[in-house]
């Protein structure tokens, strides 16, 4: 069995510690709704763009209603470096 040391902290350490993991969780959530942000832009798009379906692609929820955004382009969107164009990912 390995061996364990503790290393007790000084209350300037623990403060920035603290301040830090609080960094850590706040930035998490910041990705988190970034994340679902870029997601829904892109479902936007297609549905602006093409349109929804009403029987075969991928179901999610878009500003509270449930729609149906049609294959291939449920997956995601990719798009080129200038953003001019956008292609269902693959």
């Amino acid at each position: 069995m390995g061996q364990v040391a503790t290393i007790e902290l000084t209350a300037d350490e623990r403060k920035k510690l603290e301040a830090l993991h609080q960094e850590m969780i706040e930035s998490e959530q910041s990705q988190k709704q970034a994340e679902k942000n870029w997601r829904e832009f892109q479902y936007q798009l297609v549905v602006d763009h093409g349109g929804t379906s009403s029987t075969e692609g991928v179901i999610v929820t878009l500003a509270g209603k449930q729609i149906i955004i049609p294959n291939p382009w449920g997956g995601g969107l990719a798009f080129t470096s200038d953003f001019r164009l956008a292609f269902p990912q693959l």
